[in-house]
Protein backbone atom coordinates (compact mmCIF):
# COMPACT_ATOMS: atom_id res chain seq x y z
CA UNK A 1 0.00 0.00 0.00
CA UNK A 2 1.63 3.65 -1.01
CA UNK A 3 1.87 5.72 1.96
CA UNK A 4 -0.05 9.05 1.21
CA UNK A 5 2.63 11.70 1.69
CA UNK A 6 1.60 15.28 2.99
CA UNK A 7 3.21 18.88 1.92
CA UNK A 8 6.66 19.49 3.54
CA UNK A 9 6.88 22.55 5.69
CA UNK A 10 8.18 25.19 3.69
CA UNK A 11 5.18 24.32 1.09
CA UNK A 12 2.96 23.95 4.11
CA UNK A 13 3.69 27.77 5.82
CA UNK A 14 3.53 29.18 2.09
CA UNK A 15 0.11 27.82 1.94
CA UNK A 16 -1.32 29.04 5.01
CA UNK A 17 0.78 32.52 4.45
CA UNK A 18 -0.74 33.06 1.30
CA UNK A 19 -4.06 32.64 2.80
CA UNK A 20 -3.43 34.95 5.31
CA UNK A 21 -3.01 31.95 7.81
CA UNK A 22 -0.15 33.32 9.81
CA UNK A 23 1.18 37.35 9.45
CA UNK A 24 4.97 36.15 9.22
CA UNK A 25 6.74 33.75 7.12
CA UNK A 26 9.27 33.38 9.94
CA UNK A 27 6.97 30.69 11.66
CA UNK A 28 6.32 28.14 9.18
CA UNK A 29 5.31 25.52 12.35
CA UNK A 30 2.46 27.77 13.10
CA UNK A 31 1.15 28.32 9.75
CA UNK A 32 1.35 24.90 9.03
CA UNK A 33 -1.00 24.20 11.97
CA UNK A 34 -3.53 26.73 10.75
CA UNK A 35 -3.57 25.20 7.88
CA UNK A 36 -4.41 21.79 9.99
CA UNK A 37 -1.46 19.80 8.58
CA UNK A 38 -0.14 17.56 11.43
CA UNK A 39 3.38 17.94 11.85
CA UNK A 40 5.68 14.76 12.61
CA UNK A 41 8.82 15.28 15.22
CA UNK A 42 10.88 15.15 11.86
CA UNK A 43 9.09 18.01 10.12
CA UNK A 44 9.31 20.17 13.51
CA UNK A 45 13.33 19.63 13.98
CA UNK A 46 13.42 21.16 10.28
CA UNK A 47 10.71 23.23 11.08
CA UNK A 48 12.84 24.48 14.29
CA UNK A 49 16.28 24.79 12.83
CA UNK A 50 14.24 26.57 9.54
CA UNK A 51 14.21 29.87 11.85
CA UNK A 52 17.82 29.78 12.55
CA UNK A 53 18.09 30.76 8.16
CA UNK A 54 15.80 33.99 9.09
CA UNK A 55 13.26 35.46 6.84
CA UNK A 56 15.21 37.85 4.99
CA UNK A 57 14.49 40.79 6.45
CA UNK A 58 15.82 44.56 5.60
CA UNK A 59 18.64 46.38 7.32
CA UNK A 60 17.50 49.53 9.77
CA UNK A 61 17.73 52.40 7.18
CA UNK A 62 20.37 54.37 7.52
CA UNK A 63 20.70 57.49 9.53
CA UNK A 64 21.53 60.96 7.91
CA UNK A 65 24.89 62.45 8.70
CA UNK A 66 22.82 65.46 10.57
CA UNK A 67 20.77 62.65 12.99
CA UNK A 68 24.67 60.84 13.28
CA UNK A 69 25.43 63.99 14.55
CA UNK A 70 23.02 64.14 17.35
CA UNK A 71 23.40 61.04 18.34
CA UNK A 72 26.93 61.49 19.17
CA UNK A 73 26.51 64.69 21.04
CA UNK A 74 23.70 63.18 22.76
CA UNK A 75 25.62 60.48 24.00
CA UNK A 76 28.97 62.26 24.71
CA UNK A 77 26.96 64.76 26.64
CA UNK A 78 25.54 62.54 28.89
CA UNK A 79 28.23 60.17 29.71
CA UNK A 80 30.55 63.10 30.33
CA UNK A 81 28.24 64.64 32.56
CA UNK A 82 27.64 61.51 34.54
CA UNK A 83 31.64 60.90 34.48
CA UNK A 84 32.28 64.00 35.63
CA UNK A 85 29.77 63.77 38.47
CA UNK A 86 31.62 60.25 39.36
CA UNK A 87 34.87 61.92 39.24
CA UNK A 88 34.57 64.78 41.19
CA UNK A 89 31.27 64.40 43.28
CA UNK A 90 31.12 60.79 44.53
CA UNK A 91 34.36 61.08 46.87
CA UNK A 92 32.46 63.81 48.92
CA UNK A 93 28.69 61.99 49.00
CA UNK A 94 30.49 58.21 48.70
CA UNK A 95 27.72 57.56 45.98
CA UNK A 96 29.25 56.07 42.86
CA UNK A 97 27.50 57.14 39.54
CA UNK A 98 28.70 55.44 36.96
CA UNK A 99 27.88 52.54 35.73
CA UNK A 100 29.04 50.03 32.47
CA UNK A 101 24.92 49.73 31.80
CA UNK A 102 24.76 53.74 31.13
CA UNK A 103 26.47 53.01 27.79
CA UNK A 104 24.02 51.23 26.23
CA UNK A 105 21.24 53.72 27.40
CA UNK A 106 23.13 56.46 25.63
CA UNK A 107 22.87 54.26 22.63
CA UNK A 108 19.05 54.23 22.88
CA UNK A 109 17.85 57.43 24.45
CA UNK A 110 20.03 58.93 21.43
CA UNK A 111 20.48 56.42 18.92
CA UNK A 112 16.78 55.48 18.54
CA UNK A 113 15.27 58.23 20.93
CA UNK A 114 11.59 57.29 19.21
CA UNK A 115 12.13 53.64 20.31
CA UNK A 116 9.77 52.83 22.93
CA UNK A 117 12.57 51.04 24.74
CA UNK A 118 14.05 54.22 25.01
CA UNK A 119 11.29 56.35 26.82
CA UNK A 120 11.71 57.87 30.01
CA UNK A 121 8.94 55.14 31.71
CA UNK A 122 11.24 52.10 30.18
CA UNK A 123 14.42 54.25 30.83
CA UNK A 124 14.20 55.53 34.43
CA UNK A 125 11.38 52.32 35.17
CA UNK A 126 13.74 49.67 33.68
CA UNK A 127 16.94 50.17 35.27
CA UNK A 128 15.64 50.91 38.80
CA UNK A 129 13.36 47.79 38.93
CA UNK A 130 16.22 45.79 37.66
CA UNK A 131 18.38 47.35 39.74
CA UNK A 132 15.97 46.51 42.56
CA UNK A 133 15.86 43.09 41.77
CA UNK A 134 19.35 42.13 41.53
CA UNK A 135 20.06 43.53 44.87
CA UNK A 136 17.09 41.16 46.10
CA UNK A 137 18.30 38.31 44.00
CA UNK A 138 22.32 39.03 45.47
CA UNK A 139 20.82 39.34 49.10
CA UNK A 140 19.00 36.14 49.13
CA UNK A 141 22.20 34.31 47.77
CA UNK A 142 24.74 36.07 50.48
CA UNK A 143 25.44 33.29 52.31
CA UNK A 144 26.21 30.87 49.63
CA UNK A 145 29.13 32.96 47.91
CA UNK A 146 29.43 29.38 46.19
CA UNK A 147 26.53 30.34 43.93
CA UNK A 148 27.10 33.72 42.82
CA UNK A 149 26.91 31.86 38.78
CA UNK A 150 23.29 31.42 39.84
CA UNK A 151 22.48 34.49 41.68
CA UNK A 152 24.02 36.37 38.32
CA UNK A 153 21.75 33.87 35.92
CA UNK A 154 18.42 34.45 38.15
CA UNK A 155 19.31 38.04 39.38
CA UNK A 156 19.23 39.33 35.79
CA UNK A 157 16.45 36.77 34.02
CA UNK A 158 14.07 38.25 36.91
CA UNK A 159 14.98 41.72 36.08
CA UNK A 160 13.88 40.73 32.51
CA UNK A 161 10.53 39.27 33.70
CA UNK A 162 9.92 42.33 36.06
CA UNK A 163 10.63 44.85 33.08
CA UNK A 164 8.17 42.98 30.88
CA UNK A 165 5.27 42.78 33.40
CA UNK A 166 5.56 46.64 34.82
CA UNK A 167 5.76 47.19 30.70
CA UNK A 168 9.11 49.07 31.20
CA UNK A 169 11.36 47.15 28.99
CA UNK A 170 15.14 48.15 28.47
CA UNK A 171 17.88 46.21 27.80
CA UNK A 172 20.74 48.30 29.56
CA UNK A 173 18.81 46.92 32.41
CA UNK A 174 19.45 43.61 32.24
CA UNK A 175 23.01 44.78 32.78
CA UNK A 176 22.62 46.49 35.42
CA UNK A 177 20.98 43.49 37.40
CA UNK A 178 23.98 41.30 36.27
CA UNK A 179 26.02 43.73 37.79
CA UNK A 180 23.90 43.68 41.35
CA UNK A 181 23.27 40.00 41.31
CA UNK A 182 26.67 38.73 40.16
CA UNK A 183 28.98 41.52 42.95
CA UNK A 184 31.51 39.33 44.36
CA UNK A 185 30.43 41.07 47.97
CA UNK A 186 27.49 43.09 49.49
CA UNK A 187 27.53 46.58 48.88
CA UNK A 188 26.65 49.45 51.24
CA UNK A 189 23.37 49.46 52.55
CA UNK A 190 23.04 46.28 51.77
CA UNK A 191 23.68 46.58 48.67
CA UNK A 192 20.75 49.15 47.88
CA UNK A 193 22.99 51.96 47.57
CA UNK A 194 23.60 50.60 44.01
CA UNK A 195 19.50 51.40 43.24
CA UNK A 196 20.48 55.06 44.03
CA UNK A 197 23.31 54.82 41.50
CA UNK A 198 21.50 53.76 38.96
CA UNK A 199 18.26 56.22 39.72
CA UNK A 200 20.64 59.62 40.06
CA UNK A 201 23.30 58.36 37.09
CA UNK A 202 19.65 57.82 34.49
CA UNK A 203 18.23 61.18 36.11
CA UNK A 204 21.05 62.95 34.92
CA UNK A 205 21.06 61.44 31.45
CA UNK A 206 17.64 61.71 31.22
CA UNK A 207 18.10 65.32 31.66
CA UNK A 208 20.35 65.77 29.16
CA UNK A 209 18.06 63.28 26.77
CA UNK A 210 15.19 65.92 27.16
CA UNK A 211 17.85 68.80 26.16
CA UNK A 212 19.89 67.62 23.36
CA UNK A 213 17.00 65.19 21.32
CA UNK A 214 14.64 68.36 20.97
CA UNK A 215 17.34 71.14 20.07
CA UNK A 216 16.63 68.79 16.36
CA UNK A 217 13.72 69.94 14.50
CA UNK A 218 13.97 66.06 13.27
CA UNK A 219 13.62 64.67 16.81
CA UNK A 220 11.04 64.60 19.77
CA UNK A 221 11.56 63.62 23.23
CA UNK A 222 9.82 61.77 24.69
CA UNK A 223 6.68 60.46 22.54
CA UNK A 224 5.60 59.70 26.27
CA UNK A 225 5.74 59.63 29.69
CA UNK A 226 3.92 56.79 31.51
CA UNK A 227 1.89 55.93 28.10
CA UNK A 228 -1.15 54.86 27.61
CA UNK A 229 -2.99 52.18 26.04
CA UNK A 230 -4.35 52.83 22.78
CA UNK A 231 -6.60 49.45 21.83
CA UNK A 232 -9.59 51.32 22.95
CA UNK A 233 -10.20 52.95 19.11
CA UNK A 234 -10.29 49.53 17.45
CA UNK A 235 -6.34 49.71 16.84
CA UNK A 236 -4.64 46.49 16.27
CA UNK A 237 -1.60 46.29 17.74
CA UNK A 238 1.77 45.30 15.29
CA UNK A 239 5.38 45.56 15.60
CA UNK A 240 6.36 48.80 13.47
CA UNK A 241 9.15 49.61 11.61
CA UNK A 242 9.48 52.24 13.25
CA UNK A 243 9.54 53.00 16.75
CA UNK A 244 7.28 55.90 17.48
CA UNK A 245 3.15 55.23 16.92
CA UNK A 246 1.49 58.21 15.22
CA UNK A 247 -1.23 57.67 17.53
CA UNK A 248 0.89 59.40 20.11
CA UNK A 249 1.14 62.39 17.67
CA UNK A 250 -2.06 63.56 17.60
CA UNK A 251 -3.02 60.97 14.58
CA UNK A 252 -6.03 58.86 14.79
CA UNK A 253 -5.97 55.46 13.40
CA UNK A 254 -9.21 54.49 11.46
CA UNK A 255 -7.94 51.28 10.09
CA UNK A 256 -5.63 48.64 9.22
CA UNK A 257 -5.38 46.00 6.18
CA UNK A 258 -3.26 42.93 7.43
CA UNK A 259 -2.78 41.71 3.89
CA UNK A 260 -0.91 44.99 3.12
CA UNK A 261 0.57 45.13 6.49
CA UNK A 262 -0.53 48.71 6.45
CA UNK A 263 -1.95 51.30 9.26
CA UNK A 264 -4.10 54.28 7.81
CA UNK A 265 -4.05 57.19 9.60
CA UNK A 266 -6.10 60.67 10.01
CA UNK A 267 -4.97 64.46 11.68
CA UNK A 268 -7.13 67.08 12.69
CA UNK A 269 -6.17 68.91 9.13
CA UNK A 270 -7.74 65.93 7.16
CA UNK A 271 -4.36 64.95 6.25
CA UNK A 272 -4.75 60.64 5.65
CA UNK A 273 -1.70 58.53 5.91
CA UNK A 274 -1.13 55.07 4.90
CA UNK A 275 1.63 53.80 6.81
CA UNK A 276 3.12 50.44 5.76
CA UNK A 277 4.83 49.15 9.23
CA UNK A 278 7.01 46.43 7.81
CA UNK A 279 8.74 48.53 5.65
CA UNK A 280 8.75 52.09 6.75
CA UNK A 281 7.13 53.22 3.68
CA UNK A 282 4.59 56.06 4.13
CA UNK A 283 2.18 57.81 1.88
CA UNK A 284 -0.11 60.87 2.68
CA UNK A 285 -2.64 62.07 0.94
CA UNK A 286 -3.53 66.01 1.07
CA UNK A 287 -4.74 69.42 -0.94
CA UNK A 288 -1.91 71.08 -1.96
CA UNK A 289 -1.99 74.41 -2.39
CA UNK A 290 -0.75 74.53 -5.54
CA UNK A 291 -0.96 71.01 -7.28
CA UNK A 292 -4.26 70.41 -5.45
CA UNK A 293 -4.61 66.32 -4.53
CA UNK A 294 -1.61 64.92 -4.01
CA UNK A 295 0.41 61.79 -2.79
CA UNK A 296 3.60 62.15 -1.05
CA UNK A 297 5.73 58.79 -0.70
CA UNK A 298 8.52 58.13 1.62
CA UNK A 299 10.43 55.35 1.59
CA UNK A 300 13.37 53.95 3.90
CA UNK A 301 12.45 56.61 6.18
CA UNK A 302 15.30 56.89 9.33
CA UNK A 303 13.69 57.65 12.76
CA UNK A 304 14.59 61.31 11.90
CA UNK A 305 12.55 61.79 8.89
CA UNK A 306 9.57 59.30 10.14
CA UNK A 307 9.23 61.81 13.45
CA UNK A 308 9.27 65.10 10.92
CA UNK A 309 6.42 63.41 8.58
CA UNK A 310 4.45 62.98 11.96
CA UNK A 311 5.01 66.63 13.01
CA UNK A 312 4.47 68.40 9.40
CA UNK A 313 2.99 66.27 6.69
CA UNK A 314 4.25 68.26 3.82
CA UNK A 315 7.52 67.80 4.81
CA UNK A 316 9.67 66.50 1.33
CA UNK A 317 12.50 64.27 1.82
CA UNK A 318 13.50 63.35 -1.84
CA UNK A 319 12.11 60.45 -1.52
CA UNK A 320 8.93 60.38 -4.12
CA UNK A 321 6.50 62.76 -4.77
CA UNK A 322 2.96 61.95 -6.42
CA UNK A 323 0.30 63.89 -8.11
CA UNK A 324 -3.01 62.12 -7.33
CA UNK A 325 -4.18 61.02 -10.55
Amino acid sequence: MKERTSPSVREAAAAAFASGASASPAAPEAAAAAAALPLGFRARVVSYFTKWGGVGDTLMPPDAPVDVFWSWLGAFLSIAAVALLQQYLTPHISLPLMIASFGASAVLVFGVPASKLAQPRNFLGGQVISAFVGVLVRLAFSSAPHLVWLSAALGMSLALAAMQLTRTTHPPGGASALIAASAASIGPWHGFKFVLTVFFGSMVMLVIGLTVNNLSNRRRYPTYWLGKYNGGNGQQQFNAYHGNDPAQQGWTYTGHNSNSRVAFYENDTGVKMDYYYTTGTTKTSMEHPARGSTQLFRRDLSEGEYNAVLDNPRVHTGKGYYTKK
